[in-house]
């Protein structure tokens, strides 16, 4: 008598458990990628902040922080001359920094024309200032994925004081 050919039950068990683990591995690898980024995105507009902070004091002039939808940069108060009196700071830790597109970034300040900003492209007026005294316009910064529940939340305080909170 010839043996049927074909597989036995233990046989597809085994190839649909090695399957189940190479997908959670495979799941779990791509939602680190996604957090991972987030959290670059949040640790990098901290130091920046810091840093344009630093610059402000350094060269005695104000700076403005300006976020879009795809990015964030600094602008330099420019009293006297032409308008626009806001324009991009040429230093470059300090220029465009892009905002990858599934990461999203919330403005809140105290600012009375506006308690949350949408980010909108249009809007090249600086939604956070900096002086020379290292004084800040008070803030909260909320950085987490696009449509999802923020992750991480910065501060910054009158006094200049800035502190990045995982949420």
């Amino acid at each position: 008598m010839q043996r049927a050919r074909g597989f036995t039950l233990i046989e597809i068990l085994v190839v649909l458990i090695i399957i189940s683990i190479v997908a959670t591995v495979a799941t779990v690898t791509i939602s680190h990628n996604q957090n991972k980024r987030v959290e670059t995105v949040a640790k990098e507009l901290t130091e920046s902040l810091t840093l344009a902070e630093e610059q402000a004091m350094l060269q005695p002039t104000v700076l403005g922080l300006v976020i879009t939808d795809y990015d964030f940069r600094f602008d330099a108060y420019q009293p006297k001359g032409k308008s626009p009196l806001w324009q991009p700071v040429k230093e470059t830790l300090l220029q465009s920094h892009a905002i990858p597109q599934d990461v999203q970034v919330i403005v809140q300040n105290n600012h009375p024309e506006s308690s949350q900003t949408d980010n909108s492209e249009a809007n090249d007026t600086p939604q956070i200032t900096i002086s020379s005294t290292g004084e800040i316009t008070p803030f909260i910064l909320y950085v987490g994925e696009k449509g999802r529940k923020p992750r991480y939340k910065i501060t910054g305080d009158a006094d200049g004081a800035i502190q990045l909170i995982a949420i």
